[in-house]
């Protein structure tokens, strides 16, 4: 799979997140634990059924991106690679 057909994917997700939630405004901690119990889902999907482990995974994704999106300070620091 294409990266801009994984990019649509998580953006229709986090759209349908949106409309089922609205516009969240919680605090870095609170996103953590839903990213947590996200991320528990997939592992305790893993080994029974994987295309369920990879919808979880794009869910956790999509509740990664609202994190960032309810965030005012997202700076991208560069790596060590590219101070060269």
């Amino acid at each position: 799979m294409q990266m801009d057909e994984i990019l649509k994917i998580i953006d229709d997700e986090r759209k349908r997140q949106y409309q089922k939630y609205g516009e969240e405004s919680l605090k870095l901690a609170e996103w953590l634990l839903i990213m947590q119990k996200k991320l528990n889902e997939v592992i305790s999907t893993y080994f029974d059924d994987v295309e369920s482990c990879t919808y979880k995974i794009m869910q956790l994704v999509s509740v990664g991106l609202a994190c960032l999106e309810d965030s005012e300070n997202i700076k991208r620091k560069k790596t060590a690679y590219e101070e060269l």
